[in-house]
């Protein structure tokens, strides 16, 4: 919504002529009449200028016109596309709904010439603005844009040629065609001036539409007559203090009936905001809350909204304040950077895949934690990491391959890891010969469901096996397109330095946290000088810094009964530590778990952690992360507040030990043992 609270020089909105649309309208009326400016731009159709002068004459505005004729040609189509197979460069195939975008997608993608950018309104624009960059780089390989009418939102895009799958589009209401305004907006897309394609051209996916798409592009737009109106929240509130005995959706039904409007103007539609009266009225005494909700833009179609809702109405009933999500700070968005030097982009922070299947806590159910994985991309987060070994036979893979099914895979950035050939209470094996490799890489692609992974680790390192053995068969990997990046996971300086010169590394995983900080002396200067990123695994240590809820009770279900630094003794020697930091975290008013990540995300751009977590309020939580502003001096505080001397017991599990990082050497090729290519911890 506009901001009409507010006083600026200059404004602009655009696509004025929506003032006339039934369900919308009212937000563009709104803005012409309500923003503060002493000069107000407005963009749009020319069918809206009778009555935007009209309208401006009650409000003594001062209105100038001024028409724009288009620069470059548009030329409409006598034939049709007829078939994907008939797609070319600088395309772009215009649907209406995601499912038919991914459908579209997937079908072009299929026929092997040509690979897809994806643009629609649900993408948060930073992504769309992402998409729209990758689509117009000559270098890129995505010369072809899959898009709904979201192409029109702000979005510069050098498309030559626009192809109409369909003329329909169901306005939340019914099927309709599309109108000659839309026709037109979308249409004007191709070949803009001064893009690459100085004509544009523009039909249609099948030969019925075509008398539609050429009478609206040959016709002028229908004069705009009314625009919307819906009342203020100020309005709705006064008028619901002179009915004091009436509900909530009785005033909303009152006002709407008796309200008296000028030619120039009709009610807009409003049946959502009649079905939020029924809710709010349900769990708010507060008459102000209750309006807050009508107003708020959502809709109940979405199941979502109406868990959502429900939720709020449990809190009200009791009359408790409403904390954690309407208190929260607002959501990051999270920003991207390139981890190593090798041209992998991934989100500044990643999400640990783990724990879904069970490690500190019960596993989760494959519904469940695809909930979870694709919350957390609709929030920023594009980096998901995971292993072969997590959860029984592989199922964290196979969770997160459903999960990318409904997800758009050049968007994620997906790394897994292999090596760890047998684990249970008694010993772990780790193999890392090229056969096992191979093996274990279609493996994973199968569970997957994918063509390749982004980024590729050995899990441990197999001390048994040059480890230019392994980066031979790692490196064929990258040529035969199954991975794209390489990385390694707790590898010692010596072996990451000896793996570089066979290929270069992306990425080195090790564990990183406040009490974890050793690599600090030897791999991440060693990173830093061969330009390899650090991937930052447990970063809230174990949970650790999670909250106080594990310190005190650790989950029935988690390996943490095990860890040295979480039992006996130790475990109350920490507790001070905890209690310290605790303190700390509220000194910079956020939770212990956000400054231990905010620690972790000022150690340099080329650290990213990849914080796990079964909740969603832990997810946003860990996101919120990324506002916390900390100075050098904060960040010693925060270092000195758990010093490594005091932190009691061992970062890892006996059982791994033997695999820790600065063990981690493998020998040269003429020194390989010659007993067995298996390493056997018992």
């Amino acid at each position: 919504m506009a901001d009409v609270n507010s006083d600026y020089a200059c404004a602009v909105v655009d696509e004025i002529q929506m003032l006339g649309c039934r369900s919308r309208g009212f937000s563009f009326t709104r803005a012409l009449l309500g923003i503060s400016a002493e000069e107000l731009h407005l963009c749009g159709d020319a069918a809206a200028v009778p009555l935007i002068q009209e309208i401006l004459k009650v409000t003594d505005d001062i209105v100038k016109v001024q028409y724009y004729e288009r620069l470059s040609p548009l030329v409409p189509l006598k034939i049709p596309l007829g078939s994907f197979a008939n797609i070319k460069t600088g395309d772009c195939i215009v649907t209406f709904s995601r499912r038919e975008i991914y459908r579209i997608k997937k079908q072009i993608e299929n026929g092997g010439k040509h690979l897809c950018s994806v643009v629609y309104g649900s993408l948060p624009p930073e992504t769309r603005a992402r998409q729209a960059t990758m689509f117009n780089d000559e270098n890129s390989e995505l010369d072809v844009l899959v898009a709904s009418d979201a192409i029109g939102m702000g979005l510069n895009l050098n498309i030559s040629r626009i192809i109409f799958s369909t003329l329909k589009k169901f306005d939340g209401v019914e099927m309709r065609d599309l109108s000659v305004s839309e026709i037109k907006q979308i249409a004007g897309r191709a070949g803009r001036y001064r893009s690459k394609f100085p004509v544009g051209e523009v039909t249609c996916l099948d030969a019925e539409d075509l008398p539609l798409l050429n009478s609206s592009l040959s016709s002028s737009s229908p004069i705009i007559e009314q625009a919307g109106l819906f009342p203020s929240f100020d309005l709705l509130f006064m008028y619901s203090r002179l009915h004091p005995m009436l509900g909530m959706q009785q005033i909303l039904e009152h006002f709407l009936e008796n309200a008296k409007l000028s030619a120039n103007y009709f009610i807009t539609d409003c049946e959502e905001m009649l079905g939020l009266t029924q809710f709010a009225h349900s769990y708010s005494k507060n008459g102000i809350v209750r309006l807050r909700e009508i107003f708020t833009p959502r809709t109940l179609k979405v199941p979502k909204t109406q868990t959502a809702l429900k939720e709020l109405e449990s809190v009200h009933k009791v009359d408790f304040p409403v904390q954690g999500i309407m208190e929260q700070k607002p959501r990051m968005l999270v920003p991207r950077l390139k981890l190593g030097t090798q041209g992998l982009e991934v989100s500044k922070l990643g999400f640990g895949c783990g724990g879904l299947s069970g490690i500190l806590n019960a596993p989760l159910s494959h519904e469940a934690g695809c909930a979870i994985l694709k919350e957390a991309f609709n929030m920023g987060i594009t980096f998901f990491d995971t292993a072969d070994r997590y959860g029984q036979e592989g199922d964290n893979e196979i969770m997160i391959g459903k999960a990318l099914k409904e997800l758009p895979r050049e968007q994620v950035q997906l790394a897994s890891k292999f090596g760890i050939y047998k684990m249970d209470f008694t010993q772990v094996e780790v193999k890392g010969t090229p056969k096992y490799v191979r093996q274990c890489i279609e493996a994973s692609l199968k569970r997957l469901n994918v063509d390749y992974i982004d980024l590729y680790y050995p899990h441990r390192i197999d001390i048994s096996v040059p480890i230019e053995e392994t980066m031979w068969e790692l490196k064929k990997l990258v040529e035969e397109g199954k991975i794209r990046y390489i990385g390694l996971s707790e590898a010692s300086v010596d072996t990451i330095r000896r793996a570089h010169a066979v290929h270069p590394i992306t990425a080195v995983e090790m564990e990183y946290s406040l009490w974890t900080r050793e690599i600090e002396e030897d791999v991440i200067p060693l990173c830093r000088e061969l330009g390899i990123g650090i991937v930052a695994y447990s970063p809230l240590g174990h949970g650790f810094f999670a909250g106080k809820a594990i310190v005190e009770s650790l989950p029935s279900q988690s390996v943490l009964d095990k860890h040295p630094r979480f039992v006996g003794e130790n475990l109350e020697k920490n507790k001070v530590l905890y209690a310290r930091f605790a303190n700390l975290a509220a000194k910079h008013s956020c939770t212990p778990p956000q400054l231990a990540l905010a620690w972790l995300l000022h150690r340099g751009d080329d650290v990213v952690p990849i914080p796990g977590t079964t909740k969603i309020k832990n997810l946003i939580d860990n996101i919120n992360s990324l506002a916390v502003k900390l100075t050098p001096d904060d960040l010693k505080e925060i270092a000195d507040a758990i010093p490594i001397d005091q932190v009691a017991g061992e970062r890892e599990v006996v059982l791994f030990s033997k695999y820790n990082y600065k063990l981690a050497n493998t020998p040269l090729e003429k020194e390989k043992l010659s007993s067995s290519q298996n390493t056997t911890i018992n």
